[in-house]
């Protein structure tokens, strides 16, 4: 079971702000005895990767915070991940860090594009797809995904 956890994310966000990361999401999840604080950290905005440094500079700050904060009674594993090659794309930050990238995206009205994200506006998205360029409105799509390029 996953729980979310807005009262250490928040405690979180300046140490992994000073890293030049933004936190996505922070959960615990609970597995019989056993529990795990999940941080996804990411880049603040437009296209590009966290590397290796970055997101082991990220874990150590964190790691020191939640020594200090001391968020879960007893014993659990603390795991700092990137949200994924196929992550969901929810908002237009997430949109902007596509850009460039092949996605799949389900529409309000039961359609499905799948394309490279070409542009990003605050109400829009641009998709090139294989029938040609796409301008989609934020409110007409029902859900969006990062696709894997094989």
């Amino acid at each position: 079971m996953s729980t979310p956890d807005p009262q250490i994310a928040q405690a979180l966000e300046p140490a992994v702000s000073e890293c030049g990361l933004v936190i996505e999401t922070v959960r615990t999840k609970r597995a019989g005895r056993y529990t795990t604080l999940e941080v996804v950290v990411d880049l603040p905005d437009g296209p590009g990767g966290i590397d290796d440094i970055q997101l082991a500079e990220a874990t150590r700050a964190i790691s020191a915070t939640v020594d200090e904060i001391d968020p879960i009674a007893g014993t659990y594993t603390l795991e700092v991940t990137t949200p994924g090659i196929e992550r969901p794309l929810e908002t237009p930050r997430h949109f902007r860090r596509a850009q460039g990238h092949l996605a799949e995206i389900a529409l309000a009205d039961g359609t499905t594009l799948r394309g490279r994200i070409a542009d990003v506006a605050d109400a829009t998205v641009s998709v090139d797809t294989d029938e040609g360029a796409r301008e989609v409105a934020f409110a007409d799509i029902a859900s969006a995904r990062m696709a894997i390029e094989w």
